[in-house]
């Protein structure tokens, strides 16, 4: 088992609070001191209480989880196994528990409301969205004795620092500090808690929970908290035992310093009893006359029996000559659950500790660490506004006693994690944080332990960025020129950096001085920003941004008739962004696409706000009218803002449509790419290439001579030419041409079903071979379609007989014609594919039905081949021959004869009707082009 510290801040001990018992935590609940065996889950539910009572959390939580295993619903188990979770930061386990009380409406008292802590482990985990849900949920329930005036306005009050956490974490820039440089330091251990870093020179101290109680009486044992040291470099840092962990306490931890060294603050407790609770006391040595440092001294007069007393922090306030120590306590008198105190240390002495009220708030108020250099106080609280949990807070103290506004430290520091034991080196440049963060550096059980982090801070610099007033993106090349004021209200040029495309320039500040940044660009209103740096070193980088915004060129485009001067109405224009010339001179195409507007049923104008260094056209279409195009209208060499107008003149055309059907699949075609050609003198041509559209609309004009194509990958193309002369030149009129491709790809077309009449080719002959091509024979057989109609419905009437004249118009006209069409384009394809280097293999297969006997059928089978085979030897001129020579194409044949015919069809030679002219039999005197191998890179 990994051993972790759960949520160090949130006990009685504001320091590393130890889960006992997470060490032997098993299946089993009969361990020494636990229940017997078979317990009723009455004495399981009372055990896991006590456990929870004695912050046992993950006792507690294993008890609660074997109740809920019988109990499900059990509200009790369900709100104590949530809190248990919870106080280990187990958050996944807290949010499915609290999340089934929410859902089933059960709360195991009239005035504890599940949503509330559904809500906080919500902003715990950072689902501030989540978190906002819940807390509007109870702050929309009817006042009621159980919901309080008190519960909603605490929900209003948490719903606001989620509102706030959100606007943060999507809009960075608002958080005071942003831009930190956070590590994880090698000090830190896969299962046990680090925390409370107090920086040295050369290194850091810090307290660690990962040693071993060896006469701890309590079952299972405990671990003990003990001060460490490392020195070195944070890649690599040599760890130590502290030597003055005190042997008369079980806990040491949290060291601070005196300024002058001379005294060392730290504080030791104990376990409470064979609880998981630890009470600390302050204590202190003093340097001696020889170097080393005497006994311990229990600091009695800020002590508070029974109260834990810890986290000692020293440091000089203004205008006092005297040390402040500032420490934590759970003692009345404060104005929470953990409030920081103060006592000022005079002489060996110290005063009366007293609340600082200035800064502590009802919540929890801890971790206070004074950085004397910039009189400030850092803590953390979980009272003010966080991201989540505790966040870390600073304010500076003033002369006098005050203290100044509290701020959040921001992100990264800050995180819906616990954020706390900040501590900063006297140079500023670096310091130390302790969450609960990273799961990597603990693979522990599901709560998270503490790990320490280090946070470089830059030299104190500003970045000023010049952006685009309406897009905010970086404005290449503005001029930017950086000027302090001094005491007199001049502005002097400290800075001015060469423009680049970035637009983003590096500056370097002095703190404690009035600046002014001014940016400029050409074609663009100035912008100016003046501001003051702390008169502190700040964390980061600070940014500054000017906004300029770009002097407006107005285009007005009208639309009127091209024969009356008449505006046209309800148009619709496209605006094409041609060109652009870049800084660098160079002139690039712009964007491509047009956007698109329609026009007010009632107007003839479009507006458009349009950019210096540009090129642009617009054009206008209806219904109708023929397209119009304005000129070109550039901006590459404008200088001024105004209004360029454009008029755009439309005649009366026609509409036209233009779509393409797949010749093999019959379905229209999309992502067809369509070029329109006005053939003659000055003849336009447009093109549509869009994959999603499956026709092609555009206006064409009247006395004009067009040619349609139609294009795409992988199909052989197609072209209609047309005529627009002699039309009458009325509205509305459309032309509309459908276009036919064939797939370039011959397996599109199979099979390939090829009929033949009854024992043709060669009819009453032996022979397996003929020189009668396909075609003849398709031609024939073809014009016996009415034979076979009459000789079929013989005998036949009413709707038997026009049944039987319909199957055999179906067979004729689209099985034998369409597999005579199918050939056709197949053939041409095949030569195409050739042409291109493809090898090609096509296997052939004869078919005949039962009516003779099986060796017949079979030798005319054969002679079926044959005469497919001839329709490649002799089509378009024995256009294959040079194909088969050299192996680029190659045809197999297969004779089936009737030996794959379905049972049913006849084979009875007297009954001509059924063996001869029956559909079912006529189907069966076929051959098929049934398998095409394409190899494209060798022969086959």
């Amino acid at each position: 088992m990994k051993h972790i510290c759960s949520i160090c801040l949130l006990t009685l001990t504001l320091a590393v609070q130890t889960v006992w018992g997470q060490t032997v935590v098993t299946d089993r609940i009969n361990e020494p001191s636990d229940l017997e065996r078979g317990a009723s889950l009455s004495k399981i539910e009372k055990k896991a209480a006590t456990s929870y009572a004695e912050k046992n959390f993950y006792a507690a939580m294993k008890y609660y989880r074997i109740v809920l295993k019988t109990e499900p619903l059990n509200v009790n188990a369900l709100r104590g196994y949530a809190e248990s979770a919870l106080e280990i930061t187990a958050l996944d386990s807290a949010e499915a528990a609290f999340q089934r009380l929410v859902d089933r409406g059960l709360s195991p008292s009239p005035d504890y409301f599940p949503k509330m802590r559904l809500a906080e482990v919500k902003v715990r985990k950072g689902d501030y969205d989540g978190a906002i849900v819940l807390y509007d949920d109870v702050i929309s329930v009817p006042q009621t004795p159980a919901v309080t005036p008190e519960v909603i306005a605490l929900a209003k009050s948490r719903k606001e620092f989620c509102e706030w956490a959100l606007e943060g974490r999507d809009n960075p820039d608002i958080l005071e500090e942003t831009y930190f440089l956070l590590d994880t330091l090698n000090v830190n251990t896969r299962e046990y808690s680090e925390y409370a870093a107090e920086p040295t020179d050369k290194g850091l101290y810090f307290s660690s929970y990962k040693f071993d109680f060896k006469k701890d009486k309590a079952k299972p044992k405990r671990n003990l908290i003990k001060l460490l040291n490392a020195e070195g470099k944070k890649e690599k840092m040599s760890v130590g035992l502290w030597e003055f962990n005190d042997i008369q306490r079980q806990h040491t931890a949290h060291i601070t310093f005196s300024e002058s060294g001379d005294a060392v603050y730290y504080c030791a407790g104990d376990y409470v009893e064979k609880t998981a609770e630890i009470r600390f006391d302050l204590y202190r040595r003093k340097k001696q006359s020889d170097g080393l440092w005497g006994l311990p001294e229990k600091l009695d007069a800020v002590n508070a029996a029974g109260y834990t007393s810890t986290k000692p922090a020293l440091g000089t306030l203004p205008g006092d000559k005297y040390e402040t120590l500032f420490f934590v306590s759970d003692r009345p008198g404060g104005k929470g659950g953990r409030d920081i105190w103060y006592s000022r240390v005079i002489g060996d002495s110290l005063t009366t500790p007293l609340p600082l009220s200035a800064l502590n708030t009802k919540g929890d108020d801890v971790t206070p660490y004074y950085h004397s250099p910039s009189n400030t106080l850092y803590y953390s609280t979980d009272g003010l506004r966080t991201i989540g949990g505790l966040d870390v807070y600073k304010s500076k103290a003033m002369p006098g006693g005050d203290w100044g506004e509290p701020k959040h430290m921001g992100t990264p520091i800050n995180s819906p994690a616990n954020d706390v034991y900040f501590s900063l080196g006297d140079d500023s440049r670096r310091g130390y944080l302790s969450n609960n963060t990273r799961g990597d550096l603990n693979n522990s059980e599901e709560g998270c332990c503490y790990d320490i982090y280090s946070i470089d801070f830059i030299r104190p610099k500003m970045k000023a960025i010049g952006l685009h007033a309406d897009t905010k993106n970086p404005l290449p090349y503005t001029r930017v020129t950086l000027y302090e004021i001094d005491r007199n209200g001049n502005w002097i040029p400290i800075a001015n950096p060469q423009p680049d495309s970035t637009s983003n320039y590096p500056f370097e500040l002095i703190p404690g001085r009035k600046y002014v940044l001014v940016g400029e660009k050409d074609r663009f209103s100035p912008d100016t920003l003046a501001f003051s740096t702390p008169d502190e070193v700040w964390q980061g980088e600070r940014v500054e941004k000017l906004y300029l915004k770009p002097k407006e060129i107005n285009l007005i485009a009208t639309v009127y008739d091209a024969d009356t001067k008449e505006p046209i109405n309800g148009a619709t224009a496209k605006f094409y962004d041609l060109a652009q010339r870049l800084p660098n001179g160079n002139v690039v195409s712009g964007k491509g696409e047009a956007k698109t507007d329609m026009l007010p049923v009632s107007s003839n104008r479009q507006d458009y706000k349009i950019d210096f260094d540009h090129q642009y056209q617009v054009s206008m279409s209806k219904e109708g009218y023929t397209v119009g195009t304005s000129e070109v209208i550039s901006t590459l060499d404008r200088i001024d803002g105004g209004t360029i107008e454009t008029k755009i003149y439309l005649k009366r055309g026609l509409s036209f449509k233009a779509y393409t059907i797949n010749t093999v699949t019959k379905d229209t075609m999309r992502g067809v790419t369509y070029r329109l050609v006005e053939l003659g003198p000055n003849g336009k041509t447009q093109t549509q290439d869009d994959p999603e559209k499956k026709d092609y609309q555009t206006s064409i004009s009247y006395d004009k001579l067009y040619v349609i194509v139609a294009e795409k990958e992988g199909f052989l193309p197609d072209s209609l030419e047309f005529l627009t002369t002699d039309l009458e030149k009325i509205p509305f009129q459309t032309i509309v041409k459908e276009l036919r491709m064939r797939p370039l790809d011959v397996t599109a077309f199979l099979p390939i079903p090829l009929y033949f009449d009854n024992d043709y080719p060669d009819p009453r002959t032996m022979k397996t071979t003929t020189e009668r091509e396909y075609r003849a024979t398709f031609v024939d057989y073809i014009r016996k379609k009415e034979e076979f109609k009459t000789e079929f419905t013989k005998g036949l009437t009413g709707a038997e007989k026009q049944a039987g004249l319909d199957s055999l118009e179906q067979f004729f006209e689209v099985e034998v014609r369409g597999g005579w069409n199918r050939l056709m384009e197949f053939s041409e394809a095949l030569y195409i594919m050739l042409e291109r280097g493809d090898s090609i293999q096509i296997t052939l297969k004869g078919y005949a039905s039962p009516r003779a006997g099986t060796q017949y059928n079979k030798n005319l089978t054969d002679r079926r081949v044959s005469s497919v085979h001839k329709h490649f030897d002799l089509f378009d001129g024995s256009i294959y021959k040079r194909f088969v020579d050299n192996g680029q194409l190659v045809i197999l044949r297969e004779a089936n004869g009737e030996s794959k015919a379905p049972k049913g069809i006849s084979d009875n030679i007297a009954d001509r009707r059924k063996s001869v002219y029956d559909v079912r039999a006529s189907r069966e005197r076929r051959l098929e082009i049934v398998g095409v191998r394409v190899n494209q890179d060798k022969k086959l």
